[in-house]
C-alpha cells in the first residue's frame, strides 16, 4: 500500500473539487493523509472523509510563516511514497521542503482549474512539480504550452458515481445548474439571449445562487423572458427535484472539468455546452449531446432547436468517466509515477 500525502488550499467543502478528494480518500487503495489550509467555520465537510482525525491535518492560522511551518513538519512526520498537490504555490513550498529536508516523496500537481483562465493558478510554477495529474485534454495541452514534458503527464478526467434514476424526457424545460454570473465565467447573459433566438423550449429551471442574481433576473425582464425563467436558489442536491427536461445548458466562458455535465448525462439527461477551456470536448459527443463555440449565441440557440438524442444511449456514453474506470486509471498512474 503507498503512503500518499495530499495537500490542498483551502477549500469550501461545497466545491467538485472536494466533492473528487472524498471520493479518491475513501475509494481506499492507499494510506491517505490529507493536509487542507482551512478556516475553522470550512472544516465540516471533512468529516465525510474516512480517514481517522489523525490523518487530517488543517491549518487555520493567520501566520503565513505558521502555516508553512506546519506544512513542512507534515511531510517531514510522515515519510510519504508520494505528495499530490491541488496548489500552484504549494508546488514551490513542497520543492523547497523536499531539498531541505533530504525527502525522497514524488511531488504530482493536480489542479483543478484551467491554468490560464484561474487567476489562483500560476501555470508557470507547475515546473516544482515531478508529475502531473490532468482532469481533462484540455489542461493537458495548457501544460504542453508552458513547458511541461508530455512524458511526465498523464490524463486521468474525475469520476462520477453510476445513477439509478432516469430523468423523463421535457421536450420544453432546459436546466441549468451553478453559480449565478451574468458574464464572466458562467455567462448567463449568453444563454439568455439564446432563449430569445430559439424556439423549442417552454422554461428554464435555474438552480444556484451568485453576485449577480438581481442583475440577471433584470436582464430576463429587460428582454421579456421573466415567466419563462424559474429561480430555484441554492439547493443542497438539486437532482433530487429535477424529475424531467431537455437538457442541461452549460454556457461557461472556462472551467476545469465540468462535472455537472456528467451529473446529468449518469441520470440520462443530454448536456448543450460551449466548447470552453477545459473538459466539455472530453465529455460531450453524439451519443450525449451538443457542442457550441463560446461566445456564441446564434450557435447555442441552434443547439437547443436542433438537439436530437437518443436518451437510452446517454448513461452509457460515459463509462470511461465512472468510478471503477476511473480508480483503475488513478491507481496505475499513481504507482507508474513512484514506481
Amino acid at each position: 500500500m503507498l503512503k500518499i500525502g495530499i495537500v490542498a488550499p483551502r477549500l469550501s467543502g461545497n466545491g467538485g473539487t472536494e466533492t473528487v478528494i472524498k471520493k479518491v480518500i475513501n475509494q481506499g487503495d492507499n494510506d491517505y493523509r490529507l493536509f487542507v489550509l482551512n478556516d475553522e467555520h470550512n472544516r465540516k465537510w471533512l468529516g465525510s472523509l474516512d480517514l481517522e482525525l489523525k490523518k487530517i491535518d488543517t491549518s487555520s492560522i493567520d501566520s503565513r510563516l505558521l502555516k508553512l511551518l506546519r506544512l513542512g513538519l507534515f511531510v517531514l512526520k510522515h515519510r510519504f511514497d508520494a505528495v499530490i498537490v491541488l496548489d500552484t504555490k504549494l508546488l514551490v513550498y513542497l520543492y523547497y521542503f523536499r531539498r531541505i529536508f533530504h525527502l525522497k516523496f514524488k511531488i504530482i500537481s493536480w489542479i483543478h482549474y484551467s491554468l490560464f483562465d484561474e487567476k489562483l493558478v500560476n501555470p508557470k510554477l507547475l515546473k516544482f512539480g515531478d508529475y502531473h495529474f490532468a482532469i481533462s485534454t484540455g489542461i493537458k495541452k495548457q501544460m504542453l504550452e508552458v513547458g511541461l514534458a508530455e512524458s511526465n503527464i498523464d490524463v486521468i478526467y474525475n469520476p462520477i458515481e453510476r445513477n439509478t434514476k432516469d430523468i423523463l424526457e421535457d421536450e420544453g424545460k432546459l436546466i441549468y445548474i451553478g453559480r449565478i454570473q451574468f458574464e464572466g465565467q458562467k455567462n448567463l447573459k449568453e444563454l439568455f439571449d439564446a432563449l430569445l433566438l430559439a424556439k423549442s423550449w417552454s422554461s428554464l429551471d435555474i438552480y444556484g445562487t451568485g453576485p449577480d442574481l438581481e442583475v440577471c433576473q433584470a436582464y430576463i425582464k429587460k428582454i421579456g423572458l421573466p415567466g419563462k425563467v424559474i429561480w430555484h436558489g441554492w439547493v443542497a442536491n438539486p437532482w433530487k427535484k429535477i424529475q424531467s427536461g431537455k437538457a442541461l445548458i452549460l454556457s461557461s466562458t472556462y472551467e476545469g472539468f465540468p462535472m455537472v455535465l456528467l451529473e446529468s448525462m449518469a441520470r440520462g439527461l443530454p448536456c448543450i455546452s460551449s466548447n470552453c477551456p477545459t473538459g466539455p470536448e472530453d465529455i460531450i459527443n453524439d451519443m450525449n449531446g451538443l457542442i457550441y463555440s463560446v461566445g456564441n449565441s446564434i450557435e447555442l440557440a441552434k443547439c437547443i432547436d436542433g438537439l436530437k438524442v437518443n436518451r437510452n444511449n446517454v448513461k452509457g456514453s460515459i463509462t470511461d468517466f465512472y468510478s471503477t474506470q476511473y480508480f483503475t486509471r488513478f491507481q496505475k498512474a499513481l504507482k507508474n509515477r513512484i514506481n
